[in-house]
């Protein structure tokens, strides 16, 4: 299989594609927590809009921006969103701000890949 951007192995498991050892490891503890009744309706690599597509001033249109974390689950009734993180680009933190904005009610945790 090859590597990622910053040399992190890519893992297939259940069907899914994990971008990392360290997420594939994370995806195992989730679906373990959801087994003992902590969590409940895992969904893997969930995607938000984050701007929709739109018609410029020239009248060329421009792509949504969207974003992709790598797991979603209801904790306590309330709504998480999870990335595993090896290194925080400025890109991510860019669209992490955009998402908080748009989706204040919602819980995001940035695990470290390193944590996992």
């Amino acid at each position: 299989m090859r590597t990622g951007k910053y040399n992190s192995e890519r893992v297939q498991l259940d069907g899914y594609t994990f971008d990392s050892k360290a997420e594939a490891r994370r995806y195992g503890a989730l679906r373990l927590l959801v087994a003992s009744g902590h969590i409940r309706d895992l969904r893997v690599h969930p995607r938000y809009v984050l701007q929709k597509a739109w018609i410029d001033a020239a009248g060329k249109k421009q792509s949504a921006i969207t974003w992709t974390g790598d797991f979603q689950y209801l904790e306590d009734g309330r709504l998480v969103i999870e990335d595993v993180k090896g290194v925080r680009t400025a890109v991510f933190n860019l669209k992490l701000r955009m998402f908080k904005f748009k989706y204040p009610g919602v819980i995001v945790r940035v695990i470290p890949a390193k944590e996992v």
